[in-house]
């Protein structure tokens, strides 16, 4: 099934609930890392280039947290790396 289909079939099922009243439906892709950690940090041998990625389907809220820590990084503020987020590095596919 494509995701139209998926979005039209969930529209249509929360419409015949007489409890619900949809406005509005979103749906997207969801970016997982191997080791199912979002990741941040800077590229190896230019610090003025940060990356945060793979919320893991928290996207609003990490987003947020991660977007700061990648703020203090390219500021050359100091920032923990040996925490989940910022230690494992950038996830390339091998």
């Amino acid at each position: 099934m494509s995701a139209e289909q998926e979005t039209a079939e969930a529209r249509q099922t929360l419409r015949e609930q007489p409890c619900c009243r949809l406005a509005d439906f979103w749906h997207g892709r969801v970016c997982l890392s191997r080791d199912l950690t979002p990741h941040v940090d800077t590229v190896d041998g230019d610090p003025t280039i940060a990356y945060a990625m793979a919320y893991l389907s928290s996207g609003v809220a990490m987003a947020t947290y991660c977007g700061g820590l990648v703020t203090d990084l390219v500021a050359g503020k100091d920032v923990p790396r040996d925490t989940p987020l910022t230690g494992a590095g950038l996830p390339i596919a091998g």
